[in-house]
């Protein structure tokens, strides 16, 4: 079969337990939750692995329009990919409504309907922004026009008025102008950090912005300095707030049993490790540092060092210190 690569995407086949698992590589097999059972063969489960011509006309407005409020709350960019959205989308209830086959087409047409939304109420917004500024500044102008009322006649009056919104005209458009580009250049700047940065944290640390991420991208020429780390923070934020919620809704899936369960083997995997320090590791001279670095060369083989690594390293650090307590012991 050659390289069969990860689960990239999961499509559940109604409402069975079976799914429809695509890898990186492309290749398609079939997964049962519950039994664990795995097959390259579609199971016998009077589902067609075709959709359906007229399963569209199946989806009700109000699932489609719920589908693409929830599109909206993630804040997704434009660029998003079905697939990449999934693990988002995948326990909320307004997206399981619509039907497996029709998902990724659903996706991508609410993703089309939102941005042209959005176009059409940047081009409202720069709109109404230049008939409020219009209605300002000639509120503004009234008063002096009266005061000197009694030097014109009436014919000069609209002449006058005319002359003071054509010489104001071009200054609101440029500001209007300005502002849209501000808008646009904004956007496509947080675009381009959904792209290319897929995990702004390490070791529960904020990772500075990269300027070599940058490098040769148009989207990062349009932002100051300044932009880009008020952008970034905000991109920070907004990816720890999706990823909390995501935690929430996977967690309230998941039965207090098999948390429980999950603890016990935790639990009992931190046993065996103390218990196996305990069978390999001898005192050795030398500082702590270098007797951990030493044990963990030794172990480096053996799977459950890689598991929970605080815990790891303080059963280890607790194995050295009851060795050394235990050697100045016996010399005196």
């Amino acid at each position: 079969m050659g390289d069969i690569g990860v689960p990239k995407s999961w499509d559940r086949l109604g409402d069975t337990k079976w799914y429809r698992v695509e890898t990186s590589t492309k290749k398609v097999y079939y997964y049962n939750r519950c039994t664990k059972e795995s097959r390259w063969e579609m199971p016998d489960i009077g589902i067609p692995e075709k959709p359906s011509s007229d399963s569209a006309g199946s989806i009700s407005a109000d699932d489609l329009n719920n589908f693409k409020s929830l599109i909206k709350e993630l804040n997704l960019p434009a660029s998003t990919r079905f697939d990449e959205a999934l693990p988002k989308l995948l326990f909320d209830s307004r997206f399981t409504r619509i039907p497996q086959p029709e998902r990724r087409r659903v996706f991508q047409q609410c993703q089309r309907d939102i941005v042209r939304e959005s176009s059409r109420s940047i081009g409202e917004i720069v709109k109404s922004y230049g008939v409020e500024v219009d209605n300002s500044n000639n509120a503004k102008a009234l008063p002096v026009k009266r005061s000197r009322g009694d030097r014109l006649t009436e014919p000069d009056r609209p002449g006058i008025e005319s002359n003071a919104q054509r010489s104001r005209k071009p200054r609101i458009e440029v500001q209007s102008r300005e502002s849209l580009a501000a808008s646009m250049a904004h956007n496509a700047f947080m675009s381009m950090l959904h792209e290319r940065i897929r995990m702004p944290f390490l070791d529960g640390e904020i990772v500075p912005l990269d300027d070599d991420l940058l490098q040769g991208d148009p989207r990062a020429e349009g932002c100051s300095a300044k932009d880009r780390k008020v952008l970034y923070d905000k991109f920070v934020s907004e990816f720890l707030e999706a990823r909390l919620a995501l935690f929430d809704q996977k967690l309230s899936n998941i039965g207090s049993e098999q948390v429980s369960s999950s603890l016990d083997e935790k639990a009992e995997l931190l046993d065996d490790f103390n218990l196996l320090l305990r069978q390999t590791v001898c005192h050795h001279d030398g500082s702590l540092e270098e007797n951990l670095t030493r044990i963990k060369s030794q172990l480096r083989n053996d799977p459950r060092l890689g598991v929970f690594r605080e815990e790891r390293d303080r059963l280890v650090m607790q194995r050295l210190s009851e060795l050394e307590s235990e050697h100045i012991k016996n010399r005196h």
